[in-house]
């Protein structure tokens, strides 16, 4: 017996976030296979399974008027102010340009694998053997998905980076 899972997400489904003038590409993808049976008959039997998940989803990052660029707006009358007066104006914009450094679009990638083998041999009615083998590789770049409190960040990659992850666990008993 083979049960399979498949889960499918591509923003070609999606609708377009209503403060968005546009529609970030993400895709995620997750299946996984269990099978197990005997080997011999009433003596070694086996189970296996795999797992993977393909992560593809953009942070995105605007300001209120749905732009990922702060652009100062100068008053329009006397009684109204506007974003800046002409005192400090140099001041504001380089403040502008600062934030709007923060703004865009923020690739995050994530791929997992995950394996497992058990194998179970009887020795005779009283006495068993098992040996097991798990293991588990996920690389992640601009995301901390590796993290189940934080699966997704919201900083940029300078703040963030890549990780590579490995581990086996084998266990005989």
């Amino acid at each position: 017996m083979a049960p399979a899972s498949i889960f499918l997400r591509d923003s070609s489904f999606n609708a377009r976030h209503p403060f968005m003038d546009f529609k970030p590409k993400d895709r995620q993808h997750q299946f996984g296979l269990t099978v197990g049976g005997s080997l011999r008959r009433n003596k070694i039997f086996f189970f296996a399974g795999f797992d993977q998940h393909i992560f593809h989803v953009p942070t995105v990052v605007h300001f209120l008027d749905g732009s990922s660029k702060v652009i100062p707006q100068k008053a329009a009358e006397p009684l109204h102010h506007g974003d800046y007066e002409d005192s400090d104006k140099s001041l504001v914009f380089a403040a502008a340009d600062g934030l709007s450094a923060l703004g865009g679009e923020f690739p995050a990638k994530l791929l997992g694998n995950t394996g497992f083998f058990k194998l179970d041999f009887s020795i005779n009615p009283q006495h068993n053997l098992s040996a097991r083998l798990s293991t588990s590789r996920s690389y992640g770049q601009n995301n901390v998905f590796f993290d189940p409190a934080s699966p997704v960040t919201s900083f940029a990659v300078s703040d963030n980076g890549e990780e590579d992850v490995a581990t086996e666990s084998p266990q005989c008993r």
